[in-house]
């Protein structure tokens, strides 16, 4: 039977984040994630518009598909509104981050509502917003990397080539989520102390403190206290 090798190409990634990063220790505590995430069962990204006390919400809700920009494109030419909640399980990265941009780039304003969960590649796409705040109650999720390994079969098959490979990938996925992080405002020592370390009970969910989500500025409007999402709100009635 052959052996099982982790392969650390992840250290490549945390190397680019520079001197900030590895002079920064990892947080001792972390917020407990909820059994359940209400992150939504939607297979697709659903786009609606309703009125909250008298202002223009617009709810994103389920997964980062990969054909979402062409209905977000449309969906924000005709929003009358300037805020976004946003619950999601994940999805496509790359498509979460253009989602991101078109979110700056029209100057709204993105929200995790109390009970909601935004997990993943949803991350990146919340940050977007030109102010981005999470309620009390609300569930910023990272998910953290998993030990990638390879079988001494492989390691024979593909040598150092195979270990570069993995290195190389790990190394341009830490310099686009460094750019990212950057341009929209949030400590990228965040990368080093939360999303590529993995979680110490195994699990590869990570849920920030209130504390976590105002040091890196994911949380960047002053704290407000806990409003009832949508969901919330039929469960009730």
């Amino acid at each position: 039977m052959s052996a099982w090798r982790p392969v650390v190409g992840m250290s490549v990634a945390l190397a680019l984040i520079g001197a900030e990063a590895s002079a920064a220790q990892t947080p001792a505590t972390t917020a407990a994630c909820p059994s359940n995430p209400d992150w939504s069962e939607y297979r697709q990204m659903r786009f609606t518009v309703q009125d909250q006390n008298g202002q223009r919400i617009l709810l994103a809700e389920g997964q980062i598909d990969d054909d979402m920009l062409p209905r977000l494109r449309g969906v924000l030419e005709a929003f009358e509104g300037t805020e976004i909640w946003i619950r999601s399980p994940g999805g496509n990265e790359r498509v979460a981050k253009e989602a991101g941009r078109l979110f700056r780039d029209s100057g709204v304003t993105t929200r995790i509502p109390s009970g909601w969960a935004c997990y993943g590649a949803c991350n990146f796409m919340f940050l977007g917003g030109i102010v981005h705040e999470v309620d009390e109650g609300g569930h910023y999720i990272v998910q953290t990397p998993p030990l990638v390994t390879v079988s001494d079969a492989e390691l024979a098959a593909g040598g150092t080539a195979l270990v570069n490979e993995i290195a190389e990938q790990s190394a341009l996925m830490a310099t686009d989520d460094n750019d990212y992080l950057i341009r929209m405002g949030v400590a990228r020592r965040i990368l080093a102390e939360i999303m590529y370390q993995p979680a110490a009970d195994g699990s590869r969910r990570r849920c920030l403190t209130r504390a976590e989500l105002e040091r890196y500025n994911i949380s960047n409007r002053a704290f407000r206290p806990a409003q009832v999402s949508p969901s919330q709100a039929s469960k009730a009635n």
